[in-house]
């Protein structure tokens, strides 16, 4: 009687598999994979639709994962064989796809579908980009560098709109002034706040670093440069001493721990983060007029932006690559790329599309065009396989700092023997 059970369950399981795969039936099928839930990849869902009405004969299957699980869900699936099509990868996971060697060579396919790779932005095909060979066509450019600033608060504080080169003397000021507090010391309205706490938003904009060289990292120089310690206490300063940025207490105390509810509801003059925050801010911030600026230069006059992007790839295990690799180009085209810019998400990594009405539409921020000419001074992030583990050590040592418990000395002493003691791992391919 078990026996008999189980053969119905199999059956039973077979009929609804059959009929979810009904639609599939006769179609070829690729799958891309991508992170966030459905309102994240509206846009992607989109132009899957357009993709496949385009080509009657594909159905493209989107599997989406969480951030934290997406490479390890990636790779295991790769091995057991039901691995995507089309992976999406950004710069902080590629290194861990092309160690793996999970991802198609590219360069053939743009050679024969006269593709030419100098349409996009250099400097995200380079990071892409391994001994000369593409592994992931750019989708998008993301320098953390974009300041959003309330225009009535900046009137009201007397304060001139900021300048898209101003520094760090001028941005301090007026982060003063922007501040309000009671006279119990309670504040009102703070002067900055950021995405989530970025060091390396300062740390290069004076010229410090993380690593020897980016590209090719053999040595972690974060707790040595003395440049690095410079935009660290900057930061630190903001914080502690001006008393213009709130301290991590206060971030994680604020309404759902989401600091970008301290600007659209006016208690931060300034926000730090990327342009792709457009798009929300343009839904939600109905109470005051406000555009962008650049992160202020460093000492020194230096401008350098901490940078980010996405690209598409093809899977090595694909079964149907070519088809794999026409989705990839629709993606990437100018076409896909200009419902992307249209949204307000991104800055497209095609510079055609960038400098296009789609990109430019005159809407808020007005000052969007500004954009354009940051991606040459962005830094990428060390392309090592332990550049996470890494972040976690800095990132716990310089807690302290933020919350005025330790100095930068003090911290940078404790964090170089554990970074000497784990180099920049890099891949052997």
């Amino acid at each position: 009687m078990g026996e008999w059970n189980f053969l119905l369950a199999l059956a039973a399981v077979g009929a609804v598999l059959a009929l979810l795969w009904r639609p599939f039936r006769g179609k070829a099928v690729l799958r891309i994979s991508s992170w966030g839930d459905q309102q994240e990849n509206e846009v992607l869902i989109g132009l899957i639709a357009e993709f496949q009405e385009r080509n009657p004969g594909v159905q493209v299957v989107l599997n989406r994962i969480g951030f934290s699980k997406y490479v390890q869900t990636n790779l295991e699936e790769t091995a057991a064989g039901i691995g995507p099509d089309v992976i999406f990868t950004e710069m902080g996971n590629f290194p861990y796809f092309h160690d793996a060697g999970v991802l198609e060579p590219l360069n053939a396919y743009a050679k024969a579908d006269k593709l030419d790779l100098g349409d996009y932005y250099r400097e995200m095909v380079d990071f892409f980009s391994v001994r000369g060979e593409t592994f992931a066509i750019p989708r998008d450019a993301g320098p953390v560098c974009a300041v959003y600033y309330n225009k009535a608060a900046f009137r009201e504080a007397g304060v001139p709109f900021p300048r898209d080169d101003w520094d760090w003397g001028e941005f301090l000021e007026a982060a003063k002034k922007l501040t309000t507090v009671t006279p119990r010391g309670k504040v009102l309205r703070w002067g900055v706040v950021e995405q989530w706490m970025m060091p390396a938003a300062w740390v290069y904009s004076v010229g410090g670093s993380y690593v020897d060289n980016p590209k090719h990292p053999t040595r972690w120089t974060f707790a040595t440069d003395s440049l690095t310690a410079a935009g660290v206490k900057f930061r630190a300063d903001l914080i502690n001493i001006h008393k213009v940025m709130p301290s991590p207490t206060v971030e994680r105390e604020v309404e759902g721990t989401q600091t970008w509810y301290m600007f659209v509801n006016g208690t931060a003059a300034m926000y730090i983060s990327g342009i792709w925050k457009t798009a929300y801010f343009r839904e939600t911030v109905k109470d005051f007029p406000w555009d962008v600026t650049l992160m202020p230069q460093g000492t020194g006059g230096q401008r350098r932006f901490a940078m980010g992007g996405s690209a598409y790839g093809v899977s090595k295990s694909s079964k149907n690559k070519k088809l794999a690799w026409k989705l990839v180009r629709f993606l990437t085209g100018e076409e896909g790329l200009g419902k992307l810019a249209a949204t307000g998400v991104a800055h497209p990594a095609r510079v055609k599309v960038a400098e296009s009405p789609d990109f430019l539409d005159g809407k808020d921020p007005q000052k969007k065009k500004v954009m354009l000419g940051t991606i040459p001074y962005g830094r990428i992030p060390p392309m090592c396989l332990n550049w996470q583990e890494a972040q976690v050590m800095i990132n716990a040592e310089l807690e302290d700092v933020w919350r005025g418990k330790a100095t930068v000395e003090e911290a940078m002493a404790r964090l170089r023997p554990q970074l000497e003691a784990n180099p920049p791992i890099t891949s052997k391919r």
